[in-house]
Formats: C-alpha cells, sequence, structure tokens
C-alpha cells in the first residue's frame, strides 16, 4: 500500500501522460499522413487509458485505499467512495448503468491497445468516452487534491 502522500508524485505523472494524450489526439487531424494519424491515434488511447489509471490511483491513495496490482479501470473506479462515484456520473451526465457498461468497455484498453500493432483482434473504443471519462478524473482529482 502506497502512503498517502504519494498521491501528489502520481498525480504528477498522471498529468504528464494525459498532456500527452490530448497533444497526441490533437495531431490526429492535423496530419496528412494514414501512417501517423493511425501512431497518433492509438498511442493517444493508451496514454489516456494510463493517464486515467494513475489519476485514480492518486485519488485511492489519498483516500487512503488499498489497490493492491489492480489495473483495471473499472475495479480501480469500483473502490471509490460513493460521493466521488456519483460526481463523476454527474460530470460525464449519464446514468450509473449506462456509465458502468461504457466503463467495462474501456477498462482493459491500455492492455489491450499497447501492442495494436501485433494485435490481430479488431478492437473498438469509445474513444469519446475514454477521452471524457479521463478529463473528468483530472477535474476531480485536481479539486479534491489540491
Amino acid at each position: 500500500m502506497m502512503k498517502k502522500e504519494d498521491y501528489k508524485s502520481l498525480l504528477g505523472n498522471a498529468v504528464i501522460f494525459y498532456d500527452s494524450a490530448k497533444f497526441l489526439m490533437d495531431n490526429c487531424s492535423k496530419t496528412k499522413d494514414s501512417k501517423n494519424v493511425v501512431s497518433y491515434y492509438v498511442s493517444s488511447i493508451v496514454n489516456f487509458a494510463f493517464a486515467s489509471e494513475l489519476c485514480m490511483k492518486a485519488v485511492l491513495s489519498h483516500e487512503l485505499i488499498s489497490y493492491n496490482k489492480i489495473h483495471l479501470l473499472k475495479e480501480l473506479f469500483y473502490l471509490y467512495p460513493t460521493n466521488l462515484k456519483t460526481e463523476i456520473y454527474k460530470l460525464l451526465k449519464l446514468e450509473p448503468a449506462v456509465f458502468n457498461e461504457k466503463l467495462d468497455s474501456i477498462s482493459n484498453v491500455f492492455a489491450d491497445w499497447r501492442y495494436f500493432v501485433f494485435n490481430n483482434r479488431n478492437l473498438h473504443i469509445d474513444n469519446i468516452f475514454l477521452s471524457n471519462f479521463c478529463s473528468m478524473l483530472f477535474k476531480q482529482a485536481i479539486s479534491l487534491l489540491d
């Protein structure tokens, strides 16, 4: 278990991955080379997923909630206190059932997408939900942890 003060380090690292994800997504629309578009897109997805994981771990650390070796986004989110979950539902303007379905679909996106070039499966991602979820996690974390 991490110490409560470790949440600042986790959040600092999460911000770097979040900023990188936004930068990469922005570059998808700016590049003319289709190979680079795919690379930017996949890299932004992986970075949004990892940023979400680190951000949630920062909040859980702050709240002194143990998360051990959990990496699935849905499992980390289920550890959140009820009031923080409710706030995320409201920020995303989603009912809990719809939110949980969407979260389930992106829960393992980091592992699914990080080796995209070697993966023969037809992967689908709701990248809008992933980026919005990540953004709302950061909005909540920054207000909570500041």
